[in-house]
């Protein structure tokens, strides 16, 4: 290929333009989980939170003795329930909470509510308006949304996430990034028959652990991402399918090609050892 010979034009050679370029590329991709995982760490470090200024008051202070309305005497015995347990609550909001115990509710008004309860709602009723059963019923309201195609725009699903963080856009970066790994990779193996002046050599260690670096950071990430809440698909496999499983085969065929075509060459280009063993265990290749 004219790329090994053409050492003599001004600036870089155009291997040189290639390297730097596809390099980037890659390299972008632990640089972005790195960048994000600093983020979240910054976002989670309460130190980090300016804390709240009061606002300067622009009213004269509330009045505070009683206001009292006093409507109609309650005649019928739903009324009186219902007017009793208005009184304990107004009665309630006037006096401070007792520290005693932590408990705001006397055991009269604790038996006031009962009351009303067990007068004003069936048990099935009571059942559904506890705390824990309203939370049952809109979790199963919300997954059955999020299931649903009307839920699509709502759910952050591991490969969109994962393809946002590293790979920069969710539809056009892979494509991208799997060129460069690809061209990298294959302008590396035709140097050994064609590139007579040695160029591309001395530069596969960098290639190489580029790629190795890259492998391992995401790999890492993908396994220790937790799920989003509303990713109600999710399974196991999807960390290592799709775009994701794409990338990361890109990666071992690139460092496979580099291990088979470089691997006996290693002391002379400069490779180290450590490199060159996690390159094969990337690859699959038995060591030698």
């Amino acid at each position: 290929m004219s790329i090994f010979k053409d050492v003599d034009q001004p600036g870089s050679s155009v291997w040189t333009q290639i390297l730097t370029e596809c390099l980037k590329v890659v390299e972008d991709v632990p640089k972005r989980i790195s960048n994000h995982q600093s983020a979240q760490k910054a976002n989670s470090n309460p130190s980090d939170v300016n804390e709240l200024q009061s606002l300067p008051r622009i009213s004269t202070s509330l009045k505070e003795e009683q206001v009292i309305f006093r409507g109609a005497s309650p005649s019928t015995r739903r009324e009186r329930i219902e007017s009793s347990l208005g009184t304990m609550a107004k009665s309630y909001g006037d006096r401070p909470v007792q520290a005693s115990n932590g408990d705001p509710f006397s055991p009269k008004a604790k038996q006031y509510l009962a009351l009303a309860q067990n007068k004003l709602l069936t048990h099935d009723q009571q059942q559904v308006m506890s705390q824990a059963g309203m939370k049952k019923v809109w979790n199963d309201y919300l997954e059955q949304i999020l299931r649903s195609p009307l839920g699509e725009p709502f759910r952050q699903s591991f490969a969109r996430r994962v393809a946002t963080i590293a790979f920069g856009d969710p539809y056009t970066e892979v494509g991208l990034i799997v060129d460069a790994i690809d061209s990298l990779a294959s302008f590396a193996s035709s140097s050994l028959h064609e590139d007579r002046l040695g160029q591309v050599a001395k530069d596969v260690p960098l290639i190489l652990r580029t790629f190795v670096r890259a492998y391992q950071t995401l790999s890492v990430f993908v396994s220790s991402l937790e799920v989003h809440w509303t990713d109600k698909s999710f399974q196991e496999e999807d960390r290592k399918s799709g775009d994701i499983g794409t990338v990361l085969g890109s990666l071992e065929d690139g460092l496979r090609v580099l291990v088979e075509g470089f691997g006996e060459f290693a002391r002379d280009i400069g490779l180290e050892e450590k490199d060159l063993k996690a390159a094969r265990t990337i690859a699959g290749l038995s060591g030698g």
